[in-house]
């Protein structure tokens, strides 16, 4: 695996999120503290809702931040057990675990196991976007 896969996501296809950045644990540091690199992406954040209300602006900047994170860590960092096994459930390791214990689970192992890529992200965030409009 390449040490750019492992880094993050290229950055056009998150632009807001500096490369290599990954979140372990919650932040300890405050504000003034972190890392620059985290600074500028919440700054690029907040000049573009910079024309709505700044109580709604703090709003989508958070919700936009928590939603990302949740989809980056998710969605882009999933790891399949069996890369080229054709059962999704094998794929994701499903069989390890009991078919009784995680039915939903497995049930959903399709869809657990396709990633979305630039156009479920646009698609995702144009989503959650429309429930601040």
């Amino acid at each position: 695996m390449s040490q750019r896969r492992n880094s993050g996501p290229d950055p056009a296809f998150a632009p807001c999120l500096p490369r290599g950045l990954l979140a372990t644990r919650l932040l300890s540091t405050p504000l003034a503290r972190r890392p620059e690199l985290v600074l500028r992406g919440d700054e690029r954040i907040l000049a573009l809702l910079a024309d709505l209300h700044e109580h709604h602006a703090l709003a989508l900047h958070r919700a936009f931040t928590a939603w990302l994170l949740g989809y980056l860590l998710v969605e882009l960092r999933a790891m399949d057990d069996a890369p080229d096994e054709p059962d999704p459930a094998f794929r994701i390791g499903l069989h390890r675990i009991s078919a009784q214990q995680l039915p939903h689970l497995r049930a959903t192992a399709t869809g657990l196991t396709e990633r979305g890529g630039p156009e479920t992200l646009a698609e995702r965030l144009d989503a959650l976007l429309d429930r601040f409009g």
